[in-house]
């Protein structure tokens, strides 16, 4: 972890003000992101179960949706795969700046 001092001292950043402002507008443009695409998978979600009910899906497995979706995530580039990482942003940052 980087911390405080090193971040301002990097040139960056005038002051930690600054740190913490970034922080919390990076925090907010991840949230509206991830916002957004929950209301577009929400939205797929309705029309296939309309599908469903107007009758345009005749064959349907779960456990083929299971199996495919397991095949698409395992096929996907390290990168692309959700990963546990240490807690990063605002609160630990406070917590942090706490415990000093």
């Amino acid at each position: 972890m980087v911390g405080e001092d090193a971040i301002e001292d990097s040139g960056d950043y005038a002051s930690t003000r600054e740190v913490v402002r970034e922080a919390v507008r990076d925090w907010k443009t991840k949230r509206a992101l991830e916002s957004h695409e929950l209301a577009a998978l929400k939205a797929d979600i309705d029309k296939g179960l309309n599908d469903m009910v107007e009758g345009r899906v005749k064959d349907f497995a779960a456990s083929r949706m299971i199996e495919r979706g397991r095949k698409l995530l395992a096929a996907r580039s390290p990168s692309a795969r959700p990963k546990r990482r240490k807690p990063t942003g605002i609160i630990p940052y406070f917590r942090r700046m706490k415990k000093s």
